[in-house]
């Protein structure tokens, strides 16, 4: 369990490059849904803040940054 968590721990460790990329990507996916046609639901919205940020956990769970 104690490694679990270590593991769960170090995967939530970032890197400047990568947090910008994951801020930059959730950012621009959020502009692209705002300016569609149609109605603005803020659930998606959050959603879709929430897609790039679990990516790079999942990446950093399963190689995580030195």
């Amino acid at each position: 369990m104690k490694r679990i968590l270590k593991r769960i721990k170090e995967a939530c460790r970032t890197n400047e490059p990568q947090a910008t990329a994951v801020m930059a990507m959730s950012l621009m996916m959020v502009a692209a849904y705002a300016q569609r046609e149609g109605d603005f639901d803020p659930i998606v919205a959050v959603v879709l803040l929430c897609v790039w940020p679990s990516i790079a956990f999942a990446a950093n769970l399963i190689d995580p940054l030195p």
